[in-house]
């Protein structure tokens, strides 16, 4: 099957949309590889150069989005990172993030009206996840902790301080 041709990105009534994801069959060709750096300060790299992003904000919550692997829905996203105001505020504060983020990160993810996910066919390696199985498969604690060594960075979402960003720490501390 092929991939409908449309811009990767669309401003459509105040919300970003994201096309490319919603025009592909089920077999979507793999068309974006990342990887991502939550353990210590939170970063994205392709082809292993550094994708810069002018907004810290807007990082973590792309960071977020492929960390969790799952849609998030807009209202949870916006009030995780705004807590501190009221509903309409945050999200609008989530749609001007949205904006800061930079094309390549914009088409990893599937942004839509009411939620916002990974989009098909975008491969993206989570250091915190490959920390996870490569502790879990070991055979050995001399392999896992090997495994562990090589991966871990520092503490997950690093740089968010909690006094700053009190209810996304305070969602990090179980993770």
């Amino acid at each position: 099957h092929k991939v409908a041709k449309a811009s990767p990105v669309a401003e459509h009534g105040g919300h970003v949309h994201n096309h490319s994801s919603s025009h592909l069959c089920d077999a979507a060709p793999l068309r974006m590889s990342l990887s991502l750096r939550v353990l210590g300060d939170v970063s994205f790299l392709q082809a292993g150069a550094a994708i810069p992003c002018p907004s810290k904000r807007a990082l973590w919550l792309a960071a977020w989005v492929h960390f969790k692997r799952e849609p998030q829905s807009r209202a949870t996203l916006a009030a995780l990172f705004w807590p501190q105001r009221d509903a309409a505020k945050s999200l609008g504060s989530l749609r001007v993030a949205l904006t800061k983020l930079p094309l390549e990160l914009t088409e990893s993810l599937d942004i839509g009206r009411d939620r916002i996910g990974v989009a098909a066919g975008v491969n993206v390696t989570v250091d915190a996840h490959r920390l996870d199985t490569a502790t879990h498969d070991a055979a050995s604690l001399e392999r896992a902790v090997a495994a562990a060594v090589v991966v871990y960075r520092g503490a997950l979402f690093a740089e968010v301080d909690a006094s700053d960003d009190p209810a996304f720490a305070d969602v990090l501390m179980p993770e």
